[in-house]
């Protein structure tokens, strides 16, 4: 089964120095000149429990050689584990029996994006990163799922599958008034009464940029628990660099 990218932060693989042990290792568990394998992540399925469905474990529950060991057991790793662990734990506790087992969280890849989302919050994914930065928008595509033009951050992009090079290809209007991009995976959807319930506080955009850097006019603020009627279902997913987005059509004309 092919997983979504879930990686905690990466630790460095890499033999002690004299560690004879270690250096025996064959070359294939030690890839680099240096004798470790690089950067080592702690996937978010190494915390869950495969007879208890709703358990996410503050600890690795995974099989390790001592390179892998040597990675992860140091605190800045540590402390990421469990900024991991405990985002897991508070979506699947928030999202009201949307997220029903641990399987079902790490196996879809709208879930797994929406916790690597929480996770941001409060801790970088990875501290082997530059500082993160949120560059403005260069310019909007057309995204096909939504035949919409939207903005796009500076070096992101979609898919292949869902966009056009540009919006000047075809008819594309910009999004109406009403509408709004949501990340996917983070609110219930009830398709007898089109009204949406969201898991947690968020912002819905105009945008695919990070909201601090938009207009008050292009961010709508939702509360935990909030419900907006909707004219038609939520759109197919769409993804923009690390994150995928559905489109939201309100009933009333501004939410």
């Amino acid at each position: 089964m092919t997983y979504p990218v879930d990686n905690a932060q990466p630790g460095t693989a890499k033999c002690a120095k004299g560690d004879a042990l270690c250096n025996a290792y064959p070359d294939y568990m030690r890839a680099s000149p240096s004798g470790g394998c690089g950067n080592t992540c702690a996937p978010l399925r190494a915390f869950t429990n495969k007879k208890i469905s709703n358990l996410w474990l503050g600890g690795y529950t995974m099989a390790q050689t001592m390179l892998v060991n040597s990675a992860l057991r140091m605190h800045p790793e540590e402390f990421a584990i469990g900024v991991g662990a405990g985002a897991a734990a508070a979506h699947m506790a928030l999202s009201e029996g949307a997220v029903v087992s641990t399987e079902q969280a790490v196996t879809t890849p709208e879930i797994v994006s929406a916790i690597r989302s929480r996770i941001l919050r409060h801790a970088p994914l990875s501290n082997s990163e530059p500082p993160r930065t949120w560059p403005a928008a260069i310019g909007v595509v057309c995204a096909d799922v939504l035949a919409r033009c939207v903005e796009v951050p500076g070096g992101g992009g979609f898919s292949n599958n869902n966009t056009k090079p540009s919006c000047s290809e075809q008819p594309c209007p910009p999004l109406h008034p009403g509408e709004w991009l949501a990340l996917a995976g983070g609110f219930s959807y009830d398709p007898t009464t089109d009204v949406v319930v969201f898991h947690s506080a968020t912002k819905l955009k105009k945008s695919t940029i990070n909201s601090s850097l938009l207009k008050p006019a292009q961010v709508l603020s939702v509360t935990r628990g909030q419900r907006l009627h909707l004219l038609s279902r939520p759109s197919l997913p769409f993804r923009v660099d690390e994150y995928s987005y559905v489109l939201l059509r309100c009933a009333q004309q501004r939410c």
